[in-house]
């Protein structure tokens, strides 16, 4: 049987892809309403799934007790991920 902490992880990472879908598909739908292409809403989908791959990374961490070297350069590159979808979000406000 899986242990307590991982079902959370494994909760989480679902709860965190309904949330990623849900916003899908509101962009989706928003499009066939207005014919037009907005692409915030796929900046904000980005951001959101970056968010979830840190969680989940340390989650996974936490739960393994074991520290992998390779986890921190996959956290550094997702940080910078998010933070380079988020100026582009703010840049894209601007206008």
């Amino acid at each position: 049987f899986p242990s307590r902490q991982a079902l959370v992880v494994v909760a989480l990472d679902k709860i965190l892809i309904v949330f990623m879908l849900v916003e899908l598909l509101h962009t989706i739908l928003l499009f066939l309403r207005t014919h037009s292409f907005k692409h915030e809403p796929f900046l904000i989908i980005g951001i959101i799934a970056a968010g979830r791959r840190i969680l989940i990374i340390t989650a996974q961490q936490s739960v393994l007790q074991v520290r992998e070297p390779s986890y921190l350069s996959e956290l550094a590159v997702t940080t910078l991920v998010i933070l380079v979808l988020a100026v582009a979000l703010r840049l894209s406000r601007q206008k």
